[in-house]
Parts: C-alpha cells; structure tokens; sequence
C-alpha cells in the first residue's frame, strides 16, 4: 500500500469539496488562485510547526520519565509530563485518523 501524503490528502478534499459546491450551484469549478497555494502553504506550516511542538512535548515527557526514574524529579511532575504527551498523541492520531478517512472517501467517489 502506497503511503498517504497528508498535504495531498488535504489538496484532494479541497477539491472534492470545491468541486461538490460548485456542482451544487450548477456552476463550474472554480480555478485554484495563488491565494489558495498560498494557504495551503501556511496550512502545511503550521502543521509542520505543530508535529514539530509534539516531538518536542514527547521528548519533554520521556526526559521526565528518565528524571523521575533517577529520582531528580517527583512523581506528580512526571505524570503531568506523561499525560501531555499522551493527549497529544490521541489529538494527532485523531487529525491523522480524519484525514485518511477523507482522502479514502475522496478516493471512492464516482467520477
């Protein structure tokens, strides 16, 4: 199975989505703008910023572990490390779960 890129899942469903709308209306698709390739460049920004702040949260709560292991730090400080990143986690896999259910469907839409 060929891996799914997010930014082209996203790209797709637009799309789809404008593609619908305009069918919907009885009016034709409307071309893509350079306003709209920049905003999926600030949309692909800002999920890059944001996996980059998870690696980051992750990296935070496994060092804590490892502190609290050597006894540096407290239990309760470690815990709160741990459940950051694993809500964190849960909120990715959420994003990522939608967005591969949203490329599947756009992928089995009759043309």
């Amino acid at each position: 199975m060929t891996p799914i890129n997010f930014n082209n899942a996203m790209k797709a469903y637009q799309a789809a989505m404008d593609n619908v709308t305009a069918a919907e209306k009885g009016i034709a698709a409307p071309a893509r703008s350079t306003a709209a390739g920049a905003a999926d460049g600030a949309f692909s920004r800002m999920f890059t910023d944001a996996v980059g702040r998870a690696e980051t949260t992750i990296a935070k709560s496994e060092q804590a572990s490892m502190q609290a292991i050597a006894g540096q730090i407290d239990l309760q400080s470690m815990v709160d490390a741990i459940n950051r990143a694993d809500m964190l986690v849960s909120a990715i896999t959420s994003v990522r779960d939608k967005a591969v259910t949203a490329y599947n469907q756009i992928m089995n839409m009759q043309i």
